[in-house]
């Protein structure tokens, strides 16, 4: 009988779920149990969307929030995807120890209509923390500071769903905001360094009540849309070379609009090659 182990799964928040398994536990395994001991009892319609992505860490140190690794270092693993049959055996045999691995809980797989996501409320909670997390640790410089003041006011607006927009007019405020929860919640740092308080409460104002009849959930999907117009968060992209002979470098661009598609280097348009329907296996 296999020995049983423990290792913790992270999500986007740096919450944990911590989980038991053996060698012959597969990946898609963990997900089922951490799917239903954190976000629904029941099964839910897109846990298929949901995969384990794996980052070495064992030798890592943080000094100045930057990643320095040791130089004798020879594992070189940096946020990869684990394929759902794959055992926690062949996990340490192609990643190294699991005590050295981080495995974060991601929603990777979309379908085209956000609206269809919101059908499954746990999941689509869960993709939203996620993206909104992404976007302000890994792309808030990348959007414009008008969009990034309208993103920010809409989480806050979604954070105080239940005030009508009298009583949000008066809540809502640079100081108070400041104090209890802290501008950085909402708004990247280089909008706060750049806008006077005055202004930025001005700002702020203008756009709630740009929004004051939004729902909850309304202000999610007006949320993920805007951010799309700047980073199109359903695209992965990866750098490869496309030709044996004559390899011509490309952006292989894969997301659920796009297909598998891929953009040569200084061309702007996508040439799709083949939709996800016609996929007959992952290897």
């Amino acid at each position: 009988m296999d020995k049983s182990t423990f290792l913790k799964v992270y999500f986007p928040n740096g919450s944990f779920h911590g989980i038991r398994y053996t060698s012959s536990t597969t990946v898609a395994e963990l997900i089922r149990i951490v799917l239903k001991g954190r976000l629904s009892s029941c099964e839910l319609f897109y846990r298929l969307s949901f995969a384990l992505r794996v980052t070495h860490v064992g030798k890592e140190q943080e000094i100045a929030n930057l990643r320095i690794t040791s130089s004798s270092d020879k594992t070189n693993v940096t946020d990869k995807w684990l394929h759902p049959n794959m055992t926690m055996d062949k996990v340490q045999r192609l990643y190294g120890p699991i005590e050295d691995l981080k495995f974060e809980l991601r929603l990777r797989y979309f379908p085209e209509s956000i609206d269809a996501l919101s059908h499954d409320k746990p999941t689509f909670g869960y993709f939203y923390e996620q993206l909104r997390i992404d976007y302000m640790r890994l792309k808030s410089e990348h959007v414009p500071v008008n969009d990034a003041i309208e993103l920010g006011s809409l989480e806050i607006r979604k954070l105080f769903k239940d005030l009508n927009p009298t009583a949000l007019d008066k809540k809502v405020n640079v100081d108070y905001l400041e104090k209890e929860l802290g501008l950085k919640r909402f708004f990247p740092q280089s909008v706060i360094d750049s806008h006077k308080p005055k202004l930025l409460r001005k700002s702020i104002k203008a756009c709630l009540k740009k929004y004051e009849g939004l729902a909850e959930e309304e202000c999610v999907k007006r949320f993920c849309s805007l951010l799309k117009d700047a980073w199109n968060w359903q695209q992965e992209i990866y750098t490869c070379n496309l030709g044996a002979e004559w390899a011509v470098p490309i952006s292989l661009v894969l997301g659920p609009s796009d297909g598998i598609s891929y953009r040569t280097q200084n061309s702007t348009n996508l040439t799709k090659m083949a939709s996800f329907e016609i996929v007959l296996s992952i290897a």
